[in-house]
């Protein structure tokens, strides 16, 4: 905001001669346009410094982001620009810290681990799709795990 020739509101009050007049309305008008003019040189700079996007989502997947914003109980902004920030490689947390993500994740391992067993034991055929899960759940854990050692 350096284009903005005076350094405050009374500076550029004094500079204007508005004070010397002592009339209400001059003063006000000039309060008015000194703001005026403040605020578009702040809108300029803050423009500069960042950049918006607008996007378009059809509603099934807006209510898809919506509900998972809820359920980690994050800003829609704040999760898009946190997905964005991590599809650029960066290391950043969505919202859920990862030990509750770890504990979750094997928590439904355990569970699914033990329905195997006792679909099993009962002598019922499991689908093979359980175990494509199972595995992907698992390769998840691995995932996270290599990344925290590294």
């Amino acid at each position: 905001m350096d284009s903005l020739k005076h350094q405050n509101l009374y500076a550029y009050l004094e500079a204007s001669g508005v004070l010397d007049t002592g009339d209400d309305s001059v003063i006000k008008d000039a309060k008015r346009a000194y703001w005026k003019e403040y605020r578009r040189i702040y809108k300029q700079a803050y423009r500069k410094r960042h950049k918006q996007v607008a996007i378009h989502l059809s509603h099934e997947l807006y209510d898809t982001i919506v509900h998972r914003v809820k359920a980690l109980d994050v800003a829609l902004p704040v999760y898009v620009k946190r997905l964005i920030e991590i599809d650029a490689g960066k290391e950043v947390s969505i919202g859920v810290p990862d030990s509750v993500v770890l504990a979750q994740t094997i928590s439904r391992i355990y569970s699914e681990i033990q329905n195997l067993i006792r679909n099993h034991v009962h002598g019922s055929t499991v689908p093979p799709y359980l175990y494509d899960e199972l595995l992907a759940r698992v390769e998840y854990l691995e995932s996270i795990v290599s990344k925290r050692r590294a």
